[in-house]
Formats: C-alpha cells, sequence, structure tokens
C-alpha cells in the first residue's frame, strides 16, 4: 500500500510531549509542597501531644505520692526550654541533678512558656500549681517556620483546660 501526503502520521509531536510533561511537573510540584506542610503539622501535633501527656505525668505522680528518695514524697514538673523540656521532681528545678530526665523535640518545634522561669511544678499531694498565676499559666509550641501554634492553658489545680 502506498503512503500519500494526505495520511496523518501516528504518535505524539513534540510540543505535545512537553505541554503535558509541564502540566505533571506543575501537579508534582503542588503535591509535594501540601505534603511538606502535613508533616510540618503532624510535628507539632506529636509535640502537643507528647507534652500534654508529660505534663499529666508528673502532676499525677505528685498526687500520688511517688518518691524519687525513699524518705518522702516529692512535688514533680516540667522545665521548658526552646528545643526541649525536662521532667524533674522537687520544688524547684536542679540542672544538675541526674535523677532529671529531658525530653528532646523535634527539630522544627520550639516550645516557651509564661510559668515563671519557663518552669511549672505541681505540689506534692495536691497536684495543684505551685505559685500559680492566671496571667503566667500558658505554654506555646511552634513550628520554626512560624506558620502554626499551639497553646496550652494550665489552670490552679494543675489540669491543661484548653488547647488552641
Amino acid at each position: 500500500m502506498k503512503h500519500t501526503s494526505l495520511e496523518k502520521p501516528q504518535g505524539f509531536t513534540l510540543v505535545e510531549l512537553l505541554i503535558v510533561m509541564g502540566i505533571a511537573l506543575i501537579i508534582l510540584g503542588m503535591i509535594t509542597f501540601n505534603l511538606a506542610g502535613t508533616q510540618r503539622s503532624t510535628s507539632i501535633n506529636a509535640s502537643v501531644n507528647k507534652i500534654v501527656a508529660d505534663i499529666n505525668s508528673q502532676r499525677i505522680k505528685s498526687m500520688s505520692g511517688t518518691t524519687v528518695s525513699p524518705s518522702a514524697s516529692d512535688s514533680f514538673g516540667v522545665s521548658f526550654q526552646s528545643n526541649k523540656y525536662v521532667l524533674f521532681h522537687g520544688t524547684a528545678f536542679n540542672s544538675g541533678d541526674s535523677s532529671n530526665y529531658s525530653v528532646n523535640l523535634d527539630n522544627s518545634v520550639l516550645v516557651s512558656s509564661t510559668f515563671p522561669g519557663n518552669v511549672v511544678v505541681f505540689s506534692q499531694a495536691s497536684g495543684e500549681v505551685a505559685n500559680f498565676a492566671s496571667s503566667s499559666n500558658t505554654i506555646t509550641i511552634n513550628n520554626t517556620g512560624g506558620t502554626e501554634q499551639k497553646v496550652l492553658t494550665i489552670n490552679w489545680l494543675g489540669v491543661i483546660t484548653n488547647i488552641q
């Protein structure tokens, strides 16, 4: 059979292929950007959950009479630093105490608080926040991009009343 010049060749032109590839790259870029945002959100939410659990644990230890030394029950607390927090026992944070437990946060998460000295202490037996002031009762967790923030509010009883 003879080919005449009126027949169209089969296949795609180079221009058509480049247009399809360009559209695919744009869609892939948008998906990648959205997944990065989801990862930051997941990281801050995981940090909030971890902090809430550890605050509640320290409060329960102080209420239940848990002891670090066999002589007496203790107060327990949490000291917040920019990229970590430290769980401790006693009425004041002592950075040199070997029984302190440091919890490092994800590199993309920063934590701060309005508690005096960035320390919250739960009183022995009652679990109440020692030296409570309603104007100094929040913990703020930010991602390093500054686009997402969570604020925990603790009442005088040591209960987390709000997470925004």
